[in-house]
This record gives C-alpha cells, structure tokens and sequence, in this order.
C-alpha cells in the first residue's frame, strides 16, 4: 500500500488546507476531520478506483521529514 502525506499549511478555526508534494494536491475543509475526507475525494478524482491502493495521512506542518534533510548529513564537509 502506498503512502499519501498531506501537510496542514494553514489552520484557523473554522479552516484548514493542507497539501501533498506527490502527487500535488490541495485540499481545504472547516476541520481536521473534514480535511482527511476532503483528501480521499482528491485522490478519487485523482486516481480514480485505483485510490483504494493509498492510505492518506494529514500531518502538521512540523512533521514531515523532507528527503533532502535526510541526505545532508552525507554532504557535509563536501565543498
């Protein structure tokens, strides 16, 4: 099963949006709640029935880990 991380890149009462890097998506809805609803619509219309092969995951802006950081130990001390 693939993996769909969605981060929260607003939140006020009453809104949240959030957005995945792969594929881009945005999606926006009144709660947290509403929100990971709003984005198994998206991949629906995205993917089609195919969308049953991703599980979703909405994050706070905080928490995902991007790939680059996880290789810039490697590149330290390189000029």
């Amino acid at each position: 099963m693939r993996e769909i991380s969605f981060r929260i890149t607003k939140e006020q009462p009453g809104q949240v949006e959030a957005r995945s890097l792969t594929p881009p998506l945005w999606v926006k809805a009144d709660s947290r709640e509403e929100l990971e609803h709003e984005a198994r619509e998206a991949l629906i219309q995205r993917f089609g029935a195919a969308h049953v092969a991703y599980r979703v995951r909405v994050r706070g802006s905080g928490q995902i880990q991007r790939q680059s950081w996880r290789l810039a130990p490697a590149l330290v001390g390189v000029a």
